[in-house]
């Protein structure tokens, strides 16, 4: 268990938020407690648990993070009936995440000889797991239901009551709702985190449980081949969270999530998916390229939206030199960015081949392979729509700096073909997964 992974997760929960507006988004920290469990989430049916509840509580608050492209288009009344029920699903989905996940780490302490989390932290008598516990979901109970007060004030700028001389709605006071919430989750988050990042440390500090949960997942997985399953789970469910960033948030036709960033997730992939075996030497050099030429392609975005305008396109020849290399570098990543897919769905039917069908047993040899056969045949086709739907995704997200400025709605049309890219690949990557769990774990 990677604690430093969970830690960090805990310092991105507590931050400010006003209305959906999240600095530091919270699901960046339930993707970390994800991948901190990679691997002991096989020694605990608990962790196992968190593990899952994590990643619909990753998807819930991303839901929410996207929120903030609704906040200049709709009223206050709109935002309150958002921020509500959103933090109505948090509590409902969160609570039981960080149960399964304070239950996991005792059931691993029974399992393996830990004793650590059950010494107090500095003065308090209670056991530091309990402690750790019961003062996570103080602070992640009040930070939903603080935070979304202030926005009730907006329901009083709708009252139908004829005000007597000299009485102030509520709404006039909600530059204070938003000071006193932010106070109050500052005081309760630092409390917080003075008793759960101690607690972690402990964790990580028990060498005897750390060594005998490393002998068991060695016998457990390793020795019995199983390991190879863990790798490539843990490499899918980045791959499945790779699609956040053809996301088009843009700013001045600057990608707000940078673009950047999924070759070089699918490069990593590769890279690790090439230690089970299969060769992935084409897909790495097309990823490296890729990612070096969006990178530069960003770069030269940002240069542009500084110095120039489309206006100044038609009517200077340095803005149109800049537009055309803008052009230049957008095409050849466009022509990078769909060659790396097409190479990475390659790969992906080689291990839906290998590493996601049944094992061929003398009992009923023959319907397994037939099972097998029309397995595989589904997934191909799942490849092929994959890719289909990546290509008019990824045109768009490109093209958005050329479009933008013609049409200006066009962010709609691209923000909606990444999220059906995004949807469908996540469900895509979640079978891969699970065919390769049902074959070895």
């Amino acid at each position: 268990m990677k604690t430093s992974l969970i830690a960090f997760a805990f310092i991105l929960f507590f931050n400010p938020q006003i209305n959906v507006i999240d600095i530091f988004p919270d699901f960046i920290g339930w993707m970390l407690i994800c991948f901190s469990l990679k691997r002991v989430r096989h020694l605990s049916f608990q962790l196992e648990n968190t593990a899952h509840s994590a990643s619909k509580m990753a998807w819930l608050t991303f839901a929410g993070f996207m929120c903030i492209l609704l906040y200049p288009q709709v009223d206050g009344t709109m935002m309150l009936t958002v921020n509500f029920a959103l933090n109505v699903m948090k509590l409902l989905w969160g609570i039981p995440a960080f149960k399964y996940l304070f239950d996991g780490i005792t059931e691993l302490s029974g399992l393996y000889g830990g004793t650590k989390i059950y010494e107090p932290i500095g003065i308090s008598k209670k056991e530091s797991v309990q402690s750790a516990y019961k003062m996570t979901l103080v602070f992640y109970i009040s930070f939903c239901v603080i935070n979304a007060l202030p926005e009730f004030a907006e329901l009083s700028s709708h009252s139908s009551i004829i005000m007597s001389e000299g009485y102030r709605l509520p709404i006039t006071f909600k530059p204070l709702f938003y000071a006193a919430s932010f106070v109050l989750t500052l005081i309760i988050g630092v409390v917080w985190l003075c008793i759960a990042l101690p607690f972690l440390r402990k964790l990580n500090g028990d060498k005897k449980m750390i060594d005998n949960v490393a002998k068991a997942y060695r016998e457990k997985m390793i020795e019995t081949g199983k390991h190879r399953a863990v790798t490539l789970v843990g490499q899918f469910m980045l791959a499945a969270i790779s699609g956040l960033f053809i996301i088009s948030i843009t700013f001045d036709s600057v990608n707000i999530i940078p673009r950047f960033v999924l070759p070089i997730m699918i490069l990593c992939i590769s890279l690790r998916i090439g230690t089970c075996g299969y060769n992935t030497k084409i897909l790495s050099i097309v990823s490296a390229a890729a990612s070096v030429i969006s990178a530069v392609s960003y770069v030269l975005r940002i240069l542009f939206a500084v110095n120039y305008s489309y206006d100044m396109v038609t009517r200077s020849f340095a803005a149109y030199d800049f537009y055309v290399l803008n052009v230049a570098a957008l095409s050849v990543e466009l022509a990078l960015l769909i060659v790396q897919q097409m190479l990475f769905a390659r790969l992906l039917l080689k291990v839906a081949k290998n590493d996601a069908s049944r094992e061929v047993l003398a009992v009923n040899a023959a319907q397994i392979e037939a099972q097998n056969r029309i397995n595989q045949l589904a997934f191909r086709k799942k490849v092929v729509i994959y890719v289909l739907l990546f290509i008019p995704a990824v045109l768009l997200n490109v093209g958005s700096f050329v479009a933008s400025h013609i049409f200006p709605v066009s962010w709609i049309i691209v923000l909606a073909s990444g999220i059906v890219w995004l949807v469908y690949s996540y469900s895509f990557f979640a079978g891969l997964r699970d065919g390769i769990e049902n074959k070895y774990l």
